[in-house]
Formats: structure tokens, C-alpha cells, sequence
């Protein structure tokens, strides 16, 4: 029992770490986004993002609160800020920790020792990182939601440079007219400038808290013409005209890999339900994966090879703009 469990465990860490370095190796950022990110990277020596001038401390929790004092629970803070999420990032952690619990108490209990314990260990893995997939799907959303009002608010904002506001004036104007997330963002803009903060970092914040290439493209775009000069209302009409390029260049490689997607989709609850269908019709031949050593093992590979097959899909079809 021990050599299969521990044949499990260590098959299970290998293919963890074979999946992390390469998708190391396919998140290499381009050339021309890495310009741009170099040019609305905060002055700021050490710091990744900016940091909110009134705050509460991560959590009532001494023991989350000694913990998330540091980097870790600053990209916390910081994450949670960018999805939208009211929670400090005690509050948080507590959360995923009390699920991961729950779902390794939920198969341990039923189960027994041996079975329920590895499995238990997977499913309680899985309840830690849930919360965290939710987390970056709405940062996902907001940021493409952010993306579609660009090209609409920069119209805007040249509009009104043209009829003779200053900068900051114009992206007052602009902010006005917008609905949230966009208008939420500009908003934190507008306060920072009122507060003191420079309008150079002030737009550097901006693009560090949304994240989009396109927003970086924008602030980019606009600390130049301010370093170099020129006429910003034209340059701002010219990035509205890229941005929407690059919208409809997005929808048709989204209507192309559409059939793409969803046969990945299928392929990735195929097994699952499968498995459940031959459990329904054989319960004693299937109950072999989780009362067997051996069937532990292959249960174990065989999640893992699954949940790897899911992302290498999924990044597969993550065309780059």
C-alpha cells in the first residue's frame, strides 16, 4: 500500500512540475508588449503596483495577518482590487482554505483511510485553487470589459482636447460619459491627480491595475506625446482605430476557433462522464480505481493527464493579437 501510495504522490508532483515548465515556456511575452510594458512601468523602485494610501490591515486573523504582511499578501490585495472583490485578502485565504477542508473531510470521512486520503488530497487541492480560478476569470472579464470601452472613451477624450479641455479635463469629460468598470478606473484616476499624485503616475497605476495591452498602448501613447510633444487628440484617434483593429481581428479568431473550443470542452468532461456511467452500470468492477492500491495509481494519472490535457487545449487555442 505505502510504495503505490507513494508511486501516486510522486507521478502526481511530476506531471505538476513538467506542466508548469511549459507553460513557462509558452508565456513569453512578444517584443512589442514588452516595450510597452517598459514604458508605463511605475518609477517606483521595488514596487509591483501601486499602493492605496488608506487600507485596512489583511485580516483580524493574527496568525493570516503575520503571514499576509508581506509580497504575497500585497499581490493578494492586489488581485482582489482588480477583480472587484470587497474582501481583504485574509478573508480570502480563510476561504479557500476552509473549502479545501471541507472537500478533503467530505471524501476522507466516506472513504476510509488510504483511498479517502489520496483522494481527499486531490480534491481539497482542487477546493484551494477555485476560489483563485473564479479570482482571475473576473479579472478576465472586467479587463476584456474595459478593452470593449477603450476605443469609445479615447474618441471621447480627443473630442474634448479638440474643443480646448487640458488633458486632464478631457479625461474627466470622457470618464463621464462612460458606464463601470471603464468609468470606475478613470475615477480612481481623477482621485489620485486630486490627491497630489502626478498625472504620469497616476496613468501608470492605471495600466498596472487593468492589465490590458491596449490600456498600455494608451498610456504609453499619452506619456510620450506629453515627454515629446505633438498633437495627442490626433494620436488618441489613431489608437482608437488600432483598438478596434484589434477587436474585430479578436472576434474572427474567436468565430474561427469556436468548433475548436468546444470540442475541447467535450473532450475534458468526456472521461468524467464516462466514469460515471460505468459506475452506475458496474459499481463493483469500477470501485477497483479507489479500493486498490493500483487503481489508485491510475486514477491519480489519469485526473492529472486530465487536467493537464484541459490547459494545454486551452492555451493551444489562446491565439496571441
Amino acid at each position: 500500500m505505502l510504495p503505490a501510495l507513494a508511486a501516486a504522490v510522486f507521478t502526481f508532483l511530476a506531471i505538476i512540475s513538467l506542466i508548469v515548465g511549459v507553460r513557462s515556456l509558452f508565456e513569453r511575452r512578444r517584443e512589442p508588449e514588452t516595450r510597452v510594458r517598459a514604458l508605463t512601468r511605475s518609477e517606483a523602485k521595488g514596487a509591483a503596483f501601486r499602493q492605496p494610501l488608506f487600507r485596512r490591515a489583511p485580516s483580524s486573523i493574527p496568525v493570516l495577518r503575520a503571514i499576509l504582511s508581506g509580497v504575497w499578501g500585497e499581490r493578494l490585495r492586489f488581485d482582489l482590487d482588480r477583480a472587484n472583490l470587497r474582501l481583504r485578502p485574509g478573508e480570502y485565504v480563510a476561504m479557500r482554505l476552509l473549502l479545501a477542508v471541507l472537500l478533503f473531510l467530505a471524501v476522507m470521512i466516506p472513504l476510509g483511510a488510504w483511498p479517502g486520503l489520496l483522494l481527499g488530497i486531490l480534491l481539497g487541492f482542487l477546493g484551494f485553487m477555485l476560489p483563485a480560478l473564479y479570482v482571475r476569470r473576473r479579472i478576465a472579464k472586467r479587463t476584456e470589459a474595459i478593452t470593449g470601452q477603450l476605443s469609445e472613451f479615447l474618441r471621447l477624450t480627443a473630442n474634448a482636447m479638440r474643443a480646448g479641455f487640458a488633458l486632464p479635463q478631457a479625461l474627466e469629460a470622457g470618464a463621464r460619459e462612460l458606464r463601470p468598470p471603464l468609468s470606475q478606473e478613470l475615477e480612481r484616476l481623477l482621485v489620485d491627480t486630486r490627491l497630489g499624485a502626478r498625472t504620469d503616475d497616476s496613468l501608470r497605476a492605471l495600466a498596472e491595475r487593468v492589465g490590458s495591452y491596449e490600456v498600455r498602448m494608451m498610456v504609453a501613447t499619452i506619456l510620450v506625446q506629453r515627454a515629446t510633444g505633438g498633437n495627442l487628440a490626433e494620436t488618441l484617434e489613431k489608437v482608437a482605430e488600432t483598438i478596434e483593429d484589434r477587436e474585430r481581428i479578436r472576434g474572427e479568431v474567436r468565430t474561427y476557433t469556436a468548433q475548436q473550443r468546444l470540442t475541447g470542452n467535450i473532450l475534458s468532461v468526456y472521461p468524467l462522464l464516462l466514469a460515471l456511467l460505468f459506475t452506475a452500470l458496474h459499481p463493483s468492477l469500477m470501485s477497483l480505481l479507489w479500493t486498490e492500491p493500483a487503481g489508485l495509481v491510475m486514477l491519480s494519472i489519469a485526473v492529472v493527464l486530465q487536467v493537464a490535457g484541459f490547459f494545454i487545449i486551452r492555451r493551444i487555442l489562446a491565439v496571441d493579437y
